[in-house]
C-alpha cells in the first residue's frame, strides 16, 4: 500500500516525531526531545520474547492476571468497581501508565496499561481487533479504564517488565 500511495504522489508527514499526529503526540501528553539521544552510541540492550497479546510487552502480565481472575465468564465487567494493578515504579511512571481517556488514539491504546486491563476485563481476551478506533471507544472499556489504579510497588528485584499483580474489587 505504501508503494502504491508513493507512486500516486502521496507523501508522509513532514515531522513524524513531533507533529500533531506524530509518534510523541500519539503516546505522550508531553515530550522532551533532549532525552531522545540520551545514551545513543554508548549502550545497546536487546532481548527477544514472544508476544502473546497486542500491545506493549509490559502490559502482558496484567492481561494474563485479568484473564486468570475473570475466568470463563465467572465475573461480569459491570460488577467491577475498582481495579488495582501493582507494577514496577518505572512502568507506572512511563507512558504505559498514563490515563486512557475518551478520544485517545488506537496507537496510544496499544501502549497503555489501563486500556489493556479494561479491554481484557470487558471482553475476556486481548485481540488485535480490540485496538481499532471503534473498539477503543466502547463505553464499558472506557469506564473500566477510568477505575484502573496503578500502584508502583513491585520490587525491582523481580525483573523487568514481566510481572504484575491485579486486584479486582
Amino acid at each position: 500500500l505504501a508503494v502504491i500511495l508513493a507512486r500516486g504522489g502521496f507523501t508522509g508527514m513532514s515531522d513524524p516525531f513531533f507533529s500533531p499526529r506524530g509518534y510523541f503526540a500519539q503516546f505522550t501528553k508531553e515530550s522532551d526531545c533532549r532525552y531522545i539521544t540520551n545514551g545513543l552510541g554508548s549502550r545497546l540492550f536487546t532481548r527477544g520474547y514472544h508476544k502473546a497479546y497486542p500491545g506493549c510487552f509490559e502490559v502482558h502480565a496484567a492481561v494474563d492476571g485479568c484473564m486468570e481472575l475473570i475466568g470463563p465468564g465467572d465475573i461480569s465487567s459491570t460488577d467491577i468497581h475498582q481495579v488495582v494493578v501493582e507494577v514496577w515504579p518505572h512502568v507506572a511512571s512511563s507512558f504505559i501508565g498514563q490515563e486512557f481517556l475518551e478520544g485517545d488514539s488506537a496507537e496510544k491504546a496499544l501502549f497503555n496499561l489501563r486500556y489493556a486491563v479494561a479491554n481484557t476485563l470487558a471482553r475476556g481476551d486481548s485481540l488485535p481487533s480490540h485496538y481499532d478506533p471503534c473498539s477503543i471507544r466502547d463505553p464499558e472499556v472506557l469506564r473500566l479504564a477510568g477505575i484502573v489504579q496503578i500502584d508502583p510497588v513491585l520490587p525491582v528485584e523481580w525483573g523487568h517488565g514481566v510481572a504484575a499483580i491485579v486486584h479486582i474489587l
